[in-house]
């Protein structure tokens, strides 16, 4: 019985899983993101809310989960125009849980990340 109980215990703390939302404040950080600044979030839901806690950032726009398909099924133009009203909101970036078919989006965690301040 103490065997098992060790060679889980060691298992356990040698293989320690990436906390996800963690790992998004972390790389935000990496990209830059300074404390108080603020976010939009295409494809928002309560996990967001954690990772923003972690980077001590706020989000100030936010497009529910179950209408990301169909911005990034829009065109070109559309999808501009709901990128330039975040940017309008004083977001420094946008942040999106799906892989963006756009330049510009860098990895964020398993989110990606796009610097408004980068943008034409």
């Amino acid at each position: 019985l103490l065997v098992t109980i060790s060679t889980g215990a060691a298992h356990d703390l040698t293989t320690r899983p990436v906390h996800t939302q963690w790992r998004i404040a972390s790389d935000l950080r990496d990209a830059g993101v300074q404390s108080g600044e603020s976010a939009a979030v295409l494809g928002h839901s309560t996990a967001g809310d954690y990772w923003a806690h972690l980077a001590q950032i706020r989000i100030v726009a936010d497009m529910p989960l179950q209408d990301l398909d169909m911005f990034w099924q829009a065109n070109q133009q559309t999808q501009k125009q709901v990128i330039d009203a975040f940017a309008g909101t004083g977001a420094r970036f946008i942040i999106t849980p799906k892989r963006p078919m756009m330049a510009g989006w860098i990895p964020v965690g398993d989110y990606y990340a796009l610097d408004l301040r980068d943008r034409p």
